[in-house]
């Protein structure tokens, strides 16, 4: 049996076989952002907070800025930096250009992760059913986040 070759940039949808990148129900639609960049950043162990503060970043585990590009607080001194509108290459520069090469790591992790967009009434439910998290008691008016497998 020939191996299926995978062609760069190609989405995690296409990749699998479907053509779709996006299905809407009554309350609840899922969106594919294949063009998104996805930035990791992992600080040195032994740096300062303050250092990372200084840029902006949220520094509680599980807080987001929300902002564009948003950065997510995984934990201590790491974070992912996700964008739509900016390439990952230039978001990547953009990043390092902040840091000192002592500061942190900047990886492009565009290629290995994949973003979807959840939306409707029913998300929150769909979101509990792939995580320990309550979703539904969290409300829409946190400004929080969880990285999740799906």
């Amino acid at each position: 049996m020939p191996r299926q070759v995978i062609k760069p940039n190609h989405s995690a949808l296409e990749q699998s076989g479907l053509k779709a990148a996006a299905w809407a129900g009554d309350s609840l639609n899922l969106r594919e952002i294949p063009e998104a960049a996805i930035i990791h950043l992992q600080g040195f162990p032994g740096k300062e907070p303050t250092q990372y503060e200084q840029l902006g970043l949220p520094m509680a585990a599980g807080q987001c800025d929300g902002g564009s590009p948003a950065v997510l607080c995984l934990g201590p001194a790491e974070w992912l930096i996700v964008a739509e509108a900016i390439g990952a290459a230039d978001l990547q520069r953009q990043v390092t250009r902040q840091l000192a090469a002592d500061q942190a790591v900047v990886n492009d992790r565009s290629d290995g992760l994949c973003l979807f967009r959840l939306s409707g009434a029913a998300a929150p439910w769909l979101l509990n059913k792939l995580s320990c998290l309550d979703f539904q008691l969290a409300g829409q008016s946190s400004a929080h986040c969880a990285r999740t497998r799906l």
